[in-house]
Formats: structure tokens, sequence, C-alpha cells
């Protein structure tokens, strides 16, 4: 009955292709006959048993609320049982939750997360996406449970009574060296050459109610933690960047870290989260294609390919318009004459016509700088992001 109706659904969706329809058929095959799901056909399998356990959790008599919320769970569950894999609608929603404010939305995501762990007993050595915090929460839960599962509630009061002192023990994880980074990165390399510098973008879905800057500041400002954007990960320079403009505009965002950027577009541009920071050239294919809405650029000066497009410096936020770097480092203690070689042939690859103009259509400026101005740059660069870690009180996690 399960099965059928799930196909009833996937082969009935309004303004799907001939091609899509037949697709949406053969992932639910797959997924009924136990195989390995690609993400797309996870995607289409998950919505499929959301839409239909929801519809008939309403019929039931269920809030709808209670009955979508239900049904994230109810498919995450099927799909690991059937198949072995944990929806990435699951992994996105449990990291995106349990980096809200709203106690609600946090105690939501340990319960996902226990409830993914119930499932499959090798779930304990998965990432499902749960933040530190979660995982806080998660700990303590089962401590007063001694042993037994926790129950909604037991989240929900948790998570309610850790409120805003659960930074303090997060600080204290760090300390003790749970979550710290070891090494200094000014130390432990060599500078050899900077070779581009790259700008970065906030890019929207664009079917978002906004669809530039302006809007998008509305938006935020208006409904704090509403939206959620994705970054290349946590640490990385367009999460760093992000928190330096929720500092400038004293606005809130929930952060959605991925492992890279092509993971991150592609749910940004699947509409999966509302907004993505992360370098231009990576992006800028998606925007192209009007599949992804440019926002505003960290550059200094607008990019050719992107005219009508601000940048920070423009709206009045100088420190957020900094763009990326890549350059090339070598071990610590690296002999002068090795870097000087290397130093000298990297810029005279980068004076080739075809490579420099390959690297120009990305936005990207060309700095082939000394190994002395590149180790200048990064000790600069490095106080002015542990700034932001120090405000933020920013973690791994």
């Amino acid at each position: 009955m399960l099965f059928r109706s799930l196909r009833t659904y996937a082969t009935n969706q309004a303004n799907a292709t001939t091609a899509q329809l037949r697709a949406n058929s053969e992932a639910i095959s797959a997924f009924g006959a136990g195989q390995k799901l690609s993400p797309t056909e996870q995607k289409t399998v998950f919505n499929a048993l959301v839409a239909t356990q929801t519809r008939s959790a309403i019929a039931a008599g269920m809030p709808e609320g209670e009955a979508i919320q239900a049904a994230f769970g109810g498919a995450a569950r099927m799909m690991i049982q059937q198949t072995g894999q944990v929806p990435e609608a699951i992994t996105t929603r449990i990291a995106s939750r349990s980096r809200s404010d709203d106690p609600n939305a946090l105690a939501e995501a340990a319960q996902m997360d226990a409830d993914i762990r119930a499932t499959a007993g090798w779930a304990n050595h998965m990432d499902t996406g749960l933040s530190d915090r979660g995982k806080l929460v998660s700990e303590i839960a089962r401590e007063r449970a001694g042993g037994a599962d926790p129950t909604p509630d037991d989240f929900r009061q948790v998570a309610a009574e850790i409120g805003k002192t659960d930074m303090v023990l997060l600080d204290k994880r760090t300390k003790e060296g749970q979550l710290a980074f070891g090494g200094n990165p000014l130390t432990d390399f060599t500078p050899i050459i900077n070779i581009a510098a790259t700008p970065n973008v906030i890019a929207a879905y664009p079917k978002l109610p906004f669809q530039d800057y302006k809007g998008m500041l509305a938006a935020v400002k208006r409904e704090p933690g509403k939206y959620s954007y994705a970054s290349p990960g946590n640490g990385s320079i367009t999460h760093l960047m992000m928190e330096m403009f929720k500092l400038g505009t004293q606005t809130f965002m929930v952060h959605v870290p991925y492992r890279g950027s092509g993971p991150a577009l592609t749910d940004a541009v699947a509409g999966q989260v509302p907004l993505i920071f992360d370098n231009l050239p990576s992006a800028l294919p998606f925007i192209k294609e009007k599949r992804l809405t440019a926002l505003v650029v960290a550059a200094p000066q607008r990019v050719p390919a992107l005219p009508d497009v601000p940048t920070f410096k423009e709206l009045g936020l100088e420190s957020v318009n900094r763009m990326a770097y890549y350059g090339i480092i070598g071990p610590k203690g690296l002999p002068k004459d090795v870097v000087d070689r290397i130093n000298a042939a990297v810029r005279k690859v980068v004076q080739d016509p075809a490579i420099r103009k390959r690297i120009e259509e990305t936005g990207s400026i060309i700095m082939a700088d000394t190994p002395e101005a590149f180790a200048k740059q990064m000790r600069e660069e490095l106080a002015v992001y542990k700034d932001v870690v120090a405000k933020q009180k920013l973690t791994l996690d």
C-alpha cells in the first residue's frame, strides 16, 4: 500500500516532464528494492514519503505542524531501515535547527538525532549534522534519563535550561582541547606566494520574496533566525565573513555548514537553504544561469560579470568587503632558495595571457607577490578573523 501511494505521488507531480516522472518512478522502485540511492533519488523518495505520511496523519486528525514533523522523522526511519542511508534533507534540518536560538528547535534536532541513532545501530559513528550544542542537550537528557531513552519533553526541558549558558560549556570544552585547533598557521608553514585574490558573494534562491540586498537586509532584520545561509564549512572564509556581516548589521541568520562549496551550492540552487555566502568563481555559473541571484559582492569594485550588484563597501560595510586568497605555502623551514625558485616560477606562469585571462574571467585579481608580502598578509588576515571568532564566540562546531 505504501509503495503504491509513493508511486502515485511521484508520478503525478504537476509541471513535471516525462523524463522527470520516469526518474521518480525509478527512484521509488530502487527504494522498494532496498538499493542505495543517488542524492537526487534520495530527495525524490524522501519528499514522497513526507508527503504521503503527512496526508495520512492529517487525515487521522493530527494538526498540520505536528503531522509534518512526525512525517520527517518517519520518512527518515524508513529510509535508514530500507537503504541504510540518512536523507540529506534530514541532516540539513538537524544542522539548521540545532544552531537556532529557539529551545524548541534545538530540542527537535536532538530528538531527530536520537531517533536516527535508535534506528541504525551503526549511526553512533555517523555525523547527522547535530551541532555541539545539540550534542550537549542530548548528553544531559540521557544522563537524566538514567540510561532510558529521553522523551521529547526531556529534550525540551534541557534545551530550555541551557539557554545562553551553553556557550560557557562550549568554551570550557574548547579550552580542554576537545574542539581546539592544534598548530599555528603563522609559524608552522613557509609562505611562498599569494597567487590571486577572489571576490565573495551572497546569493539567494530565486523564488525568495526578496531579490536584492535591500530586500534581504529588511527580511533578516524583520524576522531574526528565519533565514539560514549555507557556507563551505565551519571556519571557512565566507562563514567568518557572514559573522562579520551579522556584527555589522546587528542581524541573526542560522549557519548551515557543508563539506565544501559543491554540496552547499547544490542545496542553495534547490532551495533547501535560502541563502549562500560563497567564493564568486564557484557560484558565478549558477548566477549566470539565473539559478541563484547575486545580492552583494565583496570586491574592491563592482565585478564586470555582475555590473548591477553592489559591493559591501558601497553599502557601508567596508569591514566585510574582503576577498578570499589562493596561494602556495610550504613546510616549516623550507630553504629560501627553494621558496624563491617556486615564487619565480609561479610569477612567470601567471604572466601567460591565456592563464591570466582564465583567472581574471572569474572576477579574481592576480597578486603574484613576494614571500614577505604574503607572510605579512597572512598575519593581518589571521588577526582580523581571530577577532571575529572571539566576538561571536565561535567554535569548531
